[in-house]
């Protein structure tokens, strides 16, 4: 299995033979699994979409909630200041831009670590998750293509327009920072999602772990 949080949740191959299902683990088929964990590392995102017909059980930290190497909580840095860039926390590795909607706020992981984040201002309401992946064609041109995530299918493949990304207003700098430390692989998380704790709206689950299970009505 390749874990996803230190409280249990996992992504593993099949079921638990004698067991109930496991609150929030993802099953895999055993030969998806093995091909997944052979092209896998630390570090790298995971996105769990969809609303489980709007089933509320999202952490209050929000979905960066912070967390120190081996698992250790941290204290959350304030969402309450223009931007800041780290890149010194941690110099190498896959790097994931995290858009919430909902905060209007960008916080960008690299290697798993907040290496900066930033007030934005963007212009999308449809309250859908969306990924992206940075491509790059054989002539060193890069774009930008949606990964297709349940129930968003079509936008697979597609690539970002300039009209998409001109919704997405950040401080020039900042901006600037997070352009120039991107490279081919590298993912944007754009959820209806809070980030921070406090946060209000709409509430989505992105993972859920349970001690009990919960009661359905």
């Amino acid at each position: 299995m390749e874990r996803l949080t230190w409280d249990g949740v996992a992504l593993h191959a099949g079921g638990l033979p004698g067991f109930p299902e496991s609150h929030g683990c993802v099953h895999l088929p055993l030969q998806f699994a093995r091909l997944l964990y052979g092209a896998t590392d630390f570090s790298v995102t995971v996105v769990i979409a969809g609303d489980a017909a709007r089933h509320v059980g999202a952490a209050p930290a929000g979905v960066v909630a912070p967390f120190a190497a081996g698992g250790r909580p941290v204290e959350p840095l304030p969402l309450n200041v223009p931007w800041r860039w780290t890149p010194a926390q941690a110099p190498d590795g896959p790097t994931t831009v995290v858009v919430s909607k909902v905060d209007q706020i960008a916080v960008v992981l690299r290697n798993g670590i907040e290496i900066g984040r930033s007030v934005i201002a963007l212009d999308d309401h449809d309250g859908e998750v969306h990924v992206l992946t940075l491509s790059a064609s054989a002539d060193g041109a890069q774009r930008w293509l949606y990964a297709g995530l349940p129930g968003r299918e079509a936008e697979a493949g597609a690539e970002l327009s300039a009209a998409m990304l001109g919704r997405l207003r950040a401080p020039h700098p900042f901006y600037v920072q997070v352009r120039d430390s991107l490279k081919p692989g590298d993912t944007v998380v754009i959820t209806p999602a809070p980030i921070g704790a406090g946060s209000v709206g709409h509430a989505l689950t992105v993972m859920d772990a349970l001690d009990e299970p919960a009661e359905v009505p």
